[in-house]
C-alpha cells in the first residue's frame, strides 16, 4: 500500500526510524514546545 506521499510502509519506516529514535533519546528538546505554544495561546485568548 502507498500513502499520500508515494512511499510504501516499507519506505515511511526507513524514514520514520531515525527520526523517532532521536525524540526517544531527547524528549527535553521537545517538552519546551508545547509549554511555550500553550502560554502563548492561552495570553491571545485572554486578550480577546
Amino acid at each position: 500500500m502507498v500513502n499520500g506521499l508515494g512511499m510504501t510502509l516499507e519506505q515511511q519506516q526507513r524514514f520514520f526510524d531515525p527520526i523517532i529514535k532521536f525524540i526517544k533519546e531527547n524528549p527535553h528538546l521537545f517538552d519546551l514546545v508545547p509549554k511555550q505554544s500553550n502560554s502563548r495561546t492561552q495570553e491571545q485568548t485572554s486578550e480577546k
